[in-house]
């Protein structure tokens, strides 16, 4: 199943939010999406060029929002970051306390695309 693509206008600094799942069962037997306990945890933000993986945002530092156990992290975008128009991929990765390293998404990478300004 191929991921929705997030579409960012170049030269734009927003803020990336992605809540962080795992699937689960709950007490009925019924498969269901938990979220991550991030407690403790540190979380880094690489996004690559499509065309040839050149990575353009090297393990950046996340911040975590909220309650921990929510799993909601942020990626805060810098300036400069997407200042070139293009398709891009991009990868989070958790590192938990018990030393646990976990990629998300897990089957497939997250698409960005940076359109570019009519100005």
């Amino acid at each position: 199943m191929a991921l929705t693509a997030i579409p960012i206008w170049q030269n734009d600094t927003p803020y990336l939010d992605f809540l962080l799942k795992y699937s689960d069962t709950d007490e009925n037997g019924n498969a269901i999406l938990s979220a991550h306990n991030l407690t403790g945890a540190t979380v880094k933000f690489t996004l690559a060029e499509k065309a040839d993986g050149t990575v353009v945002i090297n393990e950046a530092a996340m911040s975590i929002v909220g309650d921990a156990t929510l799993g909601r992290v942020r990626y805060t975008v810098q300036t400069g970051d997407f200042d070139t128009p293009g398709d891009y991929y991009c990868q989070i990765e958790v590192t938990f306390s018990d030393g646990r390293i976990i990629t998300f998404p897990k089957e497939e990478y997250l698409p960005i695309i940076i359109g570019a300004e009519l100005s």
